[in-house]
């Protein structure tokens, strides 16, 4: 989906983005939940964690961040009572699935045991209660043979390729939209998206395993860049008999260094 100035107005309007000017410190992962009403008709999951969010919509993933300089400016005027309510500018990077189904089966996986509730002071049949809580979100069938699996690992945001048997990992094809430029790291192996502003926002060089019995066996491999501003994976030889998993890492310390006034206030993933 794409972030519209009506879109974000909606977020703000159901406090989804209420706590974006008063930066926190990465302390617990994410919980996804489903929509039910708490948030726009596009956004079919949900997570919060402690200083971003995600919404899973149908058609990729978007990530939205407070523009970092006007969130470092707000929060050095602003004694820290009055920060919330400081209206804030939002940037997005979009990353979709270059010709991938569209991610109509959703569900969520490994049950925390909490629930949100959403309640409003003037409209009590508007009350949504009891949402429950899951680790993690599966995404089956986003290409045929391979479902996506995104979580938090550590305050980053990981997301498993899970390509069964015989499934071609050459599917996958990376798109991002709302960044300036986007290269490989040559010493790290990074994907690093350059964004406006200069700011950099890294994809960590990818973990690639397959569970052989009671050991995992990595397998090399490295992001590479394709025609059209795509990037997708170049794999060392593996066995194709055995399923296989993809693990890159957004690593959000490299896009939000320095200060915790520089913290990200809001991911959205749709």
């Amino acid at each position: 989906m794409r972030v519209s100035v009506s879109f974000l107005s909606a977020l703000l309007a159901v406090g989804l983005l209420s706590a974006a000017s008063q930066p926190q410190q990465f302390q617990r992962p994410l919980v996804f939940e489903q929509n039910r009403g708490q948030a726009p008709a596009q956004v079919k999951w949900m997570a919060q964690g402690s200083s971003y969010r995600v919404l899973l919509g149908s058609e990729g993933a978007t990530f939205l961040f407070a523009d970092k300089t006007d969130l470092r400016a707000v929060s050095s005027r602003l004694p820290v009572p009055f920060r919330r309510a400081a209206p804030l500018q939002y940037r997005a990077v979009q990353m979709k699935l270059a010709g991938s189904r569209p991610w109509k089966d959703i569900s969520g996986a490994d049950p925390t045991g909490g629930v949100s509730n959403y309640l409003s002071d003037t409209d009590l049949k508007s009350w949504i209660t009891n949402i429950p809580h899951y680790a993690r979100v599966k995404v089956a069938g986003v290409y045929p043979g391979i479902d996506l699996i995104v979580y938090s690992h550590g305050g980053n945001l990981e997301y498993d390729f899970a390509i069964s048997p015989g499934a071609d990992p050459n599917q996958i094809q990376l798109v991002f939209e709302g960044m300036e430029k986007m290269r490989v790291d040559q010493k790290s192996g990074d994907l690093v998206l350059t964004v406006k502003g200069s700011s950099e926002l890294r994809q960590l060089r990818p973990k690639i395993y397959q569970q052989v019995e009671n050991k995992r066996v990595e397998i090399n491999a490295n992001y590479r860049l394709l025609d059209d501003g795509r990037a997708g994976f170049t794999l060392a030889a593996y066995d194709r008999s055995r399923p296989l998993v993809i693990d890159p890492t957004v690593d959000f310390t490299t896009f939000f260094g320095g200060t915790s006034a520089d913290q990200p206030a809001a991911i959205a993933v749709g």
